[in-house]
């Protein structure tokens, strides 16, 4: 492989991973905000007056609300893991350019993990999200079956 196919290979790699990092904030954020809103909509039903589930529905929409409050406690730790992470890799890179090879080293750990936990944190917030908008959705059709069916 000559110098030049290294290049456009470095060069595919950053960019595609430039993409991947702006695709993971913009799900994770776009998650997070459907998640807000979720929630607080289900406040707001709680605080009605005519709203009143009774028996399964409540296990349902309860157990939703609760899933939900999740994925947004889980999205916020992955936004804090992201950004970590970034700041452990502009350390990295201060001390590659002063030569400082040891905590460079252990920077690349730190990275690693920040990395994975990023991830990891992240398929648990789209999981309880989703997780939590089924069982909303159940409750919903039990609560409103006769407006609908």
């Amino acid at each position: 492989m000559n110098n030049n196919q290294t290049n456009d290979n470095s060069e595919r790699f950053v960019r595609w991973h430039q993409n991947l990092r702006e695709h993971l904030t913009f799900l994770n954020n776009l998650i997070l905000t459907l998640a807000v809103g979720t929630f607080g909509f289900l406040i707001s039903l709680l605080v009605n007056e005519n709203f009143i589930p009774i028996s399964c529905q409540k296990i349902f929409f309860t157990l939703g609300l609760c899933l939900i409050f999740l994925s947004i406690l889980i999205g916020l730790l992955t936004s804090f893991s992201r950004l970590f992470d970034f700041r452990t890799t502009l350390q990295k890179i201060k001390n590659d350019k002063s030569g400082n090879y040891f905590e460079t080293k252990e920077l690349k750990k730190l990275m690693d993990f920040y990395g994975k936990t990023t991830w990891k944190l992240f398929y648990g917030q789209v999981i309880f999200f989703f997780l939590g908008i089924l069982n909303l959705v159940i409750a919903f059709l039990m609560i409103f079956r006769t407006k609908l069916f």
